[in-house]
């Protein structure tokens, strides 16, 4: 199933600033920008639904998703 990261609801009210290993998710974010890495490299997240809305544990990879749409993908 493939949704906008718009509408999936993050689990927790605060993510950590970096993966397990110490990578943060801003690098991340400037590497995908720069085209150092692809958006396509960052595993899928895991989604479930509750209440009607989607909400995923992977706050991290989710918050990645939704910089990328904001900041890279145009409206036209």
């Amino acid at each position: 199933m493939r949704l906008k990261p718009s509408l999936i609801y993050f689990c927790q009210d605060s993510i950590h600033y970096s993966f397990y290993g110490g990578v943060t998710i801003g690098s991340v974010l400037d590497q995908i920008y720069e085209g150092t890495i692809s958006i396509n490299t960052i595993p899928m997240i895991s989604i479930c639904q509750k209440d009607g809305k989607w909400f995923t544990a992977d706050n991290r990879r989710l918050w990645i998703f939704q910089q990328v749409i904001f900041y890279f993908v145009s409206d036209t």
